[in-house]
């Protein structure tokens, strides 16, 4: 114990043989206080901070840092025999100081693509027809908006807003006794609006780059269309013409969900930029046709709709 004090008291002496110096002080609870060492003892340290001045237990200090004037940082004080070690900086700390996403709060705005994974069925009603499966769109733009607050500097929650269009893809139509047509090049595409909320794990907070995982639920809305054309050899009865027109033409209201992987990169400051590779799946719906794809004797277009997405995301803190 006498040598412990000892050294304490030499540390000590040194600092205030110094002309008063700016200081950050790490406490053992995380905080950090900024100010200039006006006193030290072996038992306290005083500084004197834009609020005023404070008294500091030397027990509940971890450090100080006095490399703002260029002064060797100060010993940190010893810890009484048999005590445990002093924790070291916490999650937080060591955050904010590596410049990544040093802000509990997050916005990104993201754009990418989705091309669907699955397809949808248009039925005939009328006596000849039938069903007719094919692709649910093409590739199309993806644009995302996401707000994240983290809970921890691995955990964060939030709410994200997602518009994509799904690109005209052509597919083969059921045949149409009422006009005895065989419709064919249905082209079909789309546009959706999501609204989710989402939850996000980072698998670590140090380092350059991190990977997360992240996943969402809510809801959405989508508007589908399809185009017709009559196949090669017939025409349109009341024109003569085999020009596309549009006999589906609806929107429907319901549950959306997603699940996506990503990458963080961080070289500059609290901004980053991200990739994701990802799943949003909207659930079925029932889309109406146009007063001309009822006369023909279609009935509707169903079913759910899947989507590969993958954006690019920049992020930063507020």
């Amino acid at each position: 114990m006498k040598t412990l004090k000892t050294v304490c008291l030499l540390v000590l002496a040194a600092v205030l043989a110094s002309p008063l110096s700016a200081a950050v002080g790490y406490l053992k609870d995380g905080t950090q206080i900024v100010g200039t060492v006006v006193d030290a003892t072996a038992n306290d340290v005083v500084v004197h901070t834009t609020a005023g001045t404070r008294r500091i237990p030397t027990s509940k200090i971890a450090r100080i840092d006095y490399a703002a004037t260029g002064a060797a940082p100060a010993a940190p004080p010893p810890a009484p025999v048999g005590a445990a070690p002093a924790p070291s900086q916490s999650q937080w700390q060591r955050l904010q100081q590596s410049g990544f996403e040093n802000s509990r709060q997050q916005v990104s705005a993201g754009l990418g693509f989705v091309a669907p994974l699955n397809g949808t069925d248009i039925t005939s009603t009328d006596s000849g027809g039938g069903t007719a499966s094919g692709a649910n769109g093409g590739v199309g733009p993806l644009f995302d908006l996401q707000y994240l607050y983290f809970t921890h500097p691995r955990v964060a929650f939030g709410g994200s807003f997602d518009y994509f269009h799904r690109g005209g893809a052509d597919r083969d139509g059921p045949f149409s006794s009422v006009s005895s047509t065989q419709l064919t090049e249905l082209t079909t595409s789309g546009d959706s609006v999501v609204f989710q909320g989402v939850a996000r794990y980072t698998f670590t907070d140090s380092g350059n780059v991190r990977p997360y995982v992240r996943g969402g639920l809510g809801f959405h809305h989508t508007w589908e269309k399809v185009d017709a054309r009559p196949f090669s050899g017939f025409a349109w009865s009341d024109t003569g013409t085999d020009e596309r027109r549009r006999v589906i033409d609806g929107s429907s209201t319901g549950l959306a969900g997603s699940a996506a992987v990503g990458l963080d990169f961080n070289y500059w400051g609290p901004e980053s930029l991200g990739l994701e590779l990802g799943w949003m799946g909207l659930s079925g719906a029932t889309y109406g046709t146009t007063d001309f794809g009822s006369s023909l004797g279609l009935g509707s277009v169903s079913g759910p709709i899947h989507v590969f997405t993958f954006l690019a995301r920049f992020s930063w803190g507020l």
